[in-house]
């Protein structure tokens, strides 16, 4: 079987609260499903990634499954006080 690299399909789940854990606590998460390196039916792709991206904090999980195996992911779950700063570490960056 050839696969395509370019075979890709999305899918967004349904509003669900799930605990971010951390110092987050629950938040209405939506999944967005990310399915690429499929057959030319998109039934069966070889690699998944999944964005959890909660309502008033953003992305706070992602993770990367290969043939349903999970490969990698990333945990973002603590929020901290602070201000936004209008300074770019290098004053040449924005050229």
């Amino acid at each position: 079987m050839l696969v395509d690299a370019r075979a890709a399909v999305n899918g967004l789940d349904a509003p669900a609260l799930m605990d971010v854990g951390g110092n987050v606590g629950q938040a209405w998460t939506r999944v967005l499903h990310y399915r690429y390196n499929c057959d030319e039916q998109f039934r069966n792709c070889s690699d998944e990634e999944q964005f959890y991206v909660a309502n008033g904090f953003g992305l706070w999980q992602w993770k990367h499954y290969r043939h349903r195996a999970l490969m990698k992911s990333a945990l973002i779950n603590e929020i901290e006080t602070g201000n936004a700063t209008g300074k770019l570490p290098c004053e040449d960056s924005y050229r």
